[in-house]
């Protein structure tokens, strides 16, 4: 009996142990760069692109679009989530078209109590098999 819950114990053990070794890792990216205003870049040491929001200047009150540029092709997939930093209620998931490997795009709205100027970060979620990268941008909105 009792070697049998040694086995099924040990099992279980190698068995986490291989799923902690071999999960993908997290990189987190926080590029400085207002995303308001300017193309945003990210590279690590075998990943980079671009990443962009428009039309410029942002108005909360029209729609707006995400372009992401790759340079190498994603394996997996691509997540996008908007946070309201003074009102953490405001949030939305953003669902991205894949042009092609290297290519994806989106456009959504800002919530309409959206007030004077608002603060917001952009997570983005890069599933490139090996690494998945966490790309954090802040920028703020006017409303005119």
């Amino acid at each position: 009996m009792n070697t049998k819950v040694f086995v099924v114990v040990g099992f279980i053990l190698l068995v986490s142990l291989g799923i902690y070794l071999f999960r993908p890792k997290e990189v987190y990216l926080k590029p400085e760069c207002d995303l308001a205003t300017q193309t945003c870049h990210i590279k690590d040491e075998d990943f980079s692109g671009s990443f962009e929001i428009g039309p410029k200047p942002l108005n909360p009150v029209n729609p707006f679009w995400i372009e992401i540029k790759l340079n190498q092709p994603l394996k997996g997939q691509v997540k996008a989530f908007l946070f309201g930093l003074k009102a953490p209620y405001l949030s939305d998931k953003i669902t991205l078209n894949k042009e092609s490997n290297k290519l994806f795009k989106g456009s959504s709205i800002f919530p309409y109590c959206t007030r004077e100027v608002m603060p917001w970060k952009l997570l983005l979620i890069l599933d490139n098999a090996q690494k998945i990268y966490k790309v954090s941008l802040k920028f703020k909105v006017k409303r005119e």
